[in-house]
């Protein structure tokens, strides 16, 4: 039991090498010394412990980051435009300026809209409104044409017309009267009256209910004239001869003017 004891210890009591190097073999005989000068070994094939490998490395990674920062390019500088932009990127400067260019678009917009109806209108609108109106006109026209042709009108006959209209005013318009309406023939006795007014032999004339009056002066008595006699008897008369004297059945109206008798047609 001693021995394998002994020799277990004797294994145990070797001294255990704790080093990076390479293990000198004790067979391989010692090499001398000589004063020639050892090559210089690059950093990757020098040996070294753990620690000196650790410093290695990190000094490997800081040479190669200071690489890396040689290798960075510049961040570019912000321009102008850049800044507005971002300026204008904001929630609350977005929020104001988005109705304004609304509402200003809309006009720009309601402008030029209203520029193309325009346009519309002058090209495609127009002619068509100017063919319209000169079928419409051509067609009154034709209608007109049209209605001579085929359309016989009677001629009124105004004198019918205004005795009716004087027998409607007297509220008979059946009844028999006496109108201011002239014959051909007293007409003619009232133009030979306005002569003689006209030439100052005679004052005044005037009709009343149909009949035909006439003074020499003022203070005269009326004549009554029913025809050219009369009339002749009127010029050599004077106011002391005896002439028919009848009654004022109404009130007439002097004519001083011989145009407008000849106008109204009642003398």
């Amino acid at each position: 039991m001693a021995t394998p004891t002994d020799q277990n210890n004797e294994l145990n009591s070797e001294p255990m090498i704790c080093s990076s190097q390479p293990a000198i073999s004790l067979s391989t005989p010692a090499t001398k010394p000589s004063n020639k000068r050892k090559k210089l070994l690059s950093p990757e094939l020098l040996p070294g412990t753990q620690k000196q490998t650790t410093r290695q490395i990190r000094r490997r990674n800081s040479v190669g980051d200071l690489r890396d920062l040689d290798k960075k390019v510049p961040a570019p500088r912000k321009s102008i435009a850049d800044k507005v932009l971002e300026a204008l990127s904001s929630p609350d400067v977005i929020n104001k300026i988005v109705p304004i260019l609304a509402e200003k678009i809309g006009e720009s917009f309601s402008s030029m809209i209203e520029d193309e109806v325009k346009q519309c209108v002058d090209q495609q609108v127009k002619p068509i409104d100017e063919l319209v109106e000169h079928n419409g006109k051509r067609l009154d026209t034709d209608n007109i044409r049209i209605s001579r042709l085929y359309s016989n009108v009677e001629k009124v006959n105004e004198d019918k017309q205004g005795l009716f209209r004087q027998k409607s005013l007297k509220g008979d318009a059946d009844g028999i009267f006496i109108t201011e309406n002239l014959t051909q023939y007293r007409t003619g006795l009232t133009q030979k009256l306005a002569d003689l007014k006209y030439n100052h032999k005679i004052f005044a004339y005037w009709t009343s209910d149909g009949r035909i009056f006439a003074k020499t002066t003022e203070k005269s008595t009326k004549k009554l004239i029913t025809s050219y006699d009369d009339i002749t008897a009127l010029e050599t008369t004077t106011d002391g001869d005896n002439q028919q004297q009848l009654p004022d059945p109404s009130q007439g109206t002097t004519i001083k003017n011989s145009d407008e008798n000849q106008n109204n047609g009642a003398y």
